[in-house]
């Protein structure tokens, strides 16, 4: 059977539709359509030509022309018809792609079957990151790269119907910025399987950006197929130019009728193949493969709430990120939103192909909840995005943990044995910690000395993440620069603050410069002119102090505060 169906399948990839001209369009003209409307069958549709519009907008004539029939009359263009095949005596002439919003009737805009053959004009080039590195990032900042869809005079391209089995204020963002139209679904990509079978034009289709627990996708109509090769929509997707979205054959569940703009209510059925560009005038798929993705397992407890979701999510330095967002958005708020003080533990890991990982492991409470929403995002835009090297990522694991109380705790006394020290000696320093609810308590760390010159002054910070970075302001300030290489980026990634850790800083008064995200310090004279000097592309910042080491280790708390001492080293005899 299995070879019949392949059989089957490459003879209908033999037969193909002529083009009717572009020259031969003329008002009055009559034609017809296919498109879902109900359940899985293409149904037909008449379409009256109005004339051709040139010299818009964009490099294209667009065929203007009045829809005709059960479904379209009565309303404007339906959204989920974007693709719907347009023929003429048989030939095939375009495809539905855009319209007028409030409209009274079903006036569309057609595009040349010619334009979507060329696979649509080139879309923004990508560019990589080389901005300072941040424990978060603002989802506005992800969306400054996805440019949305570009009208042809008044028309605009139909809204896709986007559909999803959660909600979230980051997936609406995300929805208007690609000129969606948001609509209910279930999952039902269960597996990552692919049934090897074909499309064809009329035929209902949905794009998914994930597929399993969490699913998000995007229906339209498959314009036209050439081979293993198909086209749909006839308008971009995102237009991110070369992508990875999952492809599945899709059911219509009804027709919603707005003075907005009418919808389709779509699901996909199972996976088909994938999207392999996402263009200005079609998306193109390719049948009976599958895209990259990277897998994510997302565990959550709270007192109230368990659930495991495991996914897959499309590999896009843009859309990866964003998506992310939005998922764990929703998820945080579904399982803490009922609470007032409450703590919020993450711990996991962004697994690389090449064996690297980037390890997550922090704490949150109250108003820094959202914070931990641009950590995760963050970490897997900068290695998407860095200019070194391509980092494909293998997987991602999180496990979040919300304990009804605040866990804050606050730095108020640190305190040593002794302060006329030599160099290697151990001393054992205790940290006196006040939690918001709760008796003081303490720990003592036995700490090193660190190796400076015999007399010199050494200081010990002893400090949160959030009042180092500040400490840390005051001499680095402006040196936000971007890591200087691939593995540096690693390791300043797997060192970012984290909230749950008492940092340990060991400095002399002398100074350093700052360059490229490392501190330089105990430079000659000379390197130190040359790496300050303004004309330098590689200019640091000279700072009056120098960092000889630094420790942390990890509390139960999220911290916060800062103390220092003074040692004195002894002279040698």
């Amino acid at each position: 059977m299995r070879k019949i169906a392949y059989l089957l399948l490459l003879v209908s990839f033999v037969f193909s539709y002529e083009i009717f001209p572009l020259s031969r369009v003329k008002p009055g003209l009559q034609g017809y359509g296919y498109s879902v409307f109900q359940g899985t069958e293409p149904q037909r549709f008449d379409v009256e030509v109005l004339g051709v519009i040139n010299n818009l907008s964009s490099d294209f004539p667009l065929i203007i022309a009045r829809l005709k029939g059960k479904y379209v009359e009565g309303g404007g263009v339906i959204s989920g018809m974007s693709g719907s095949p347009v023929y003429i005596d048989g030939k095939i002439l375009g495809a539905v792609a855009y319209g007028f919003q409030f409209s009274k009737e079903p006036i569309a805009g057609i595009v040349p079957i010619k334009a979507i053959l060329k696979e649509g004009a080139p879309t923004q080039g990508r560019k990589a990151y080389t901005g300072p590195i941040r424990k978060k990032i603002d989802f506005q900042t992800l969306l400054q790269g996805i440019s949305p869809p570009s009208p042809v005079g008044s028309m605009r391209p139909l809204p896709l119907p986007l559909s999803a089995n959660f909600s979230s204020p980051y997936l609406e963002a995300l929805a208007r910025r690609g000129n969606f139209t948001l609509t209910p679904s279930s999952s039902l990509t269960s597996s990552l399987s692919l049934r090897q079978e074909t499309l064809n034009g009329g035929d209902a289709v949905s794009v998914l950006l994930t597929a399993g627990d969490i699913e998000i996708s995007a229906g339209g109509t498959v314009v036209y197929r050439e081979g293993y090769k198909v086209y749909i929509f006839g308008h971009p997707f995102y237009n991110l130019g070369k992508v990875n979205y999952f492809l599945s054959r899709a059911k219509v569940i009804g027709v919603v009728k707005s003075y907005s703009s009418p919808f389709k209510i779509m699901q996909p059925m199972y996976l088909v193949g994938r999207a392999t560009e996402d263009r200005a005038r079609a998306v193109v798929g390719e049948l009976g493969k599958l895209p990259n993705y990277i897998p994510v397992k997302i565990k959550f407890k709270s007192p109230v709430f368990q659930r495991e979701y495991n996914f897959w999510l499309t590999s896009d330095p843009l859309l990866s990120p964003a998506l992310m967002l939005a998922i764990e958005q929703w998820i945080i708020t579904l399982g803490a939103k009922n609470y007032g003080n409450i703590t919020l533990r993450v711990k996991g890991n962004i697994a690389l192909k090449e064996g690297h990982n980037v390890f997550v492991n922090d704490i949150f409470v109250g108003k820094n909840l959202n914070e931990i929403l641009g950590l995760d995002a963050a970490i897997l835009y900068y290695l998407v995005n860095n200019p070194y090297k391509r980092a494909d990522i293998d997987s991602i694991n999180l496990d979040y943990r919300v304990y009804e109380e605040d866990k804050t705790a606050t730095i108020t006394k640190i305190w040593a044995p002794k302060y006329d020290v030599s160099a290697g000696e151990r001393i054992p320093v205790t940290v006196f910690l006040k939690p918001k609810n709760g008796a003081p308590v303490s720990k003592t760390f036995p700490v090193k000395i660190p190796e400076v010159a015999p007399g010199e002054d050494l200081y010990l910070l002893v400090a949160s993440a959030q009042d180092l970075i500040k400490w840390e302001m005051r001499y680095y300030r402006g040196a936000g620069q971007y890591p200087s290489s691939f593995q540096r980026l690693l390791r300043v990634l797997n060192n970012l603050r984290k909230n749950n850790n008492l940092y340990f800083k060991f400095f002399v008064r002398k100074p350093s410069v700052f360059l490229k995200g490392e501190e330089l310090p105990s430079l000659p004279p000379t390197l130190m002119e040359l790496y300050t000097s303004p004309y330098t592309s590689y200019r640091g910042v000279k700072t009056p102090i120098s960092t000889v080491i630094e420790y942390r280790a990890e509390v139960p708390y999220f911290l916060r505060g800062a103390k220092i001492i003074k040692f004195s080293t002894r002279r040698e005899e």
